[in-house]
């Protein structure tokens, strides 16, 4: 995002996203309660509809309904269904079949530990269904709001080209060339370590070697790579001005301290990137201006909600 002067982004009253909570359940929830109701119900066929026996073992019989039951819990990306899959899912409800009759005939139903599975397995279904519930409640909430905010708050803002321009001279310098540099480091804890280390590098040894070796951040995993930086980018005084004394590719620098730690800094790369044109970032630019707008809308949509409502709030009940 570029540091423009715009009214600041009011992001934390945005809504929860509604596709946060349609992924939880499609994703935790729906799949548990899936693979349990197609055991209760593979077996079930309404009263007076004839079912095709495709198997049986002695005098237990597997219908076609209870067959289909089955392929329609099968992943979407198992559709449609081949003859093949169909053949083996009939196998894996004969052998199933098999064994249910062999625990029923042993039985195993009348095992305590067996019983305590059962009492567990449906305090578990329990808790998924309501957690199915409240997260289809949320759904449903959000997606309300989001109706609520397009229509009465979002609807009428808009970025004519003539407010971007203005938006974009205003912040021109952050548009004009300037110069990034990729670089590596090492860091570590003491003083006394990294000078053991810069020895090393001083006789030769892999600057990158060292760093996956030793540095205490998860660079370390990349041999140190930092990526592309530029000045003014959340960087620590310190290092950024370590950084940019560095004149020629692959030279490092001198010992530097920073609130992370003692770091040793190597420049592998630098490029200027060009000045960038209006045409180049409006679109990027109405994104970020538009959200600014939008945010600023919805704290003043909020604030006026409010003074027309009695809002208490009981904090001494929170524990």
């Amino acid at each position: 995002m570029l540091g423009l002067h715009y009214p600041q982004s009011f992001s934390k009253l945005l809504p929860y996203p509604i596709k946060e909570a349609l992924y939880k359940i499609r994703k935790f929830v729906f799949p548990a309660i899936l693979s349990c109701l197609v055991l209760i119900t593979a077996a079930c066929v309404p009263n007076g509809e004839k079912s095709i026996n495709v198997a049986s073992i002695d005098n237990i019989n597997i219908t076609e309904t209870e067959l289909n039951k089955r392929l329609e819990a099968l992943p979407k990306a198992n559709q449609p269904v081949s003859k093949e899959i169909k053949e083996r899912v009939l196998d894996q409800l004969v052998l199933e079949k098999l064994l249910l009759n062999e625990a029923k005939s042993k039985g195993i139903e009348k095992n305590e530990a067996y019983k305590k599975q059962v009492t567990e397995f449906k305090k578990q279904l329990k808790e998924q269904v309501e957690a199915m519930k409240n997260q289809l409640s949320l759904a449903k909430d959000q997606s309300l709001i989001n109706m609520l905010l397009e229509e009465n708050v979002y609807k009428s803002i808009s970025v004519p080209d003539t407010e971007l321009k203005q938006v974009y001279n205003a912040n021109k310098n952050q548009f004009e060339p300037f110069q990034q540099r990729r670089a590596s480091h090492i860091v570590v804890k003491t003083k006394k370590e990294i000078l053991a280390i810069q020895k090393k590098l001083n006789d030769g040894k892999n600057f990158s070697v060292l760093a996956r070796k030793h540095s205490t951040d998860q660079t370390a995993n990349n041999g140190g790579d930092l990526g592309w930086l530029q000045k003014g980018a959340n960087l620590p005084k310190e290092f950024e001005d370590a950084l940019y004394k560095i004149r020629r590719r692959g030279q490092i620098s001198k010992v530097v301290q920073t609130n992370f730690g003692f770091h040793i800094i190597k420049l592998d790369d630098y490029r200027t990137v060009p000045e960038r044109s209006f045409d180049a970032v409006k679109d990027a630019l109405k994104k970020q201006v538009l959200a600014q707008k939008r945010s600023t809308a919805l704290n003043s949509y909020i604030e006026n909600l409010k003074k027309d409502r009695k809002i208490e709030k009981n904090t001494s009940a929170i524990q």
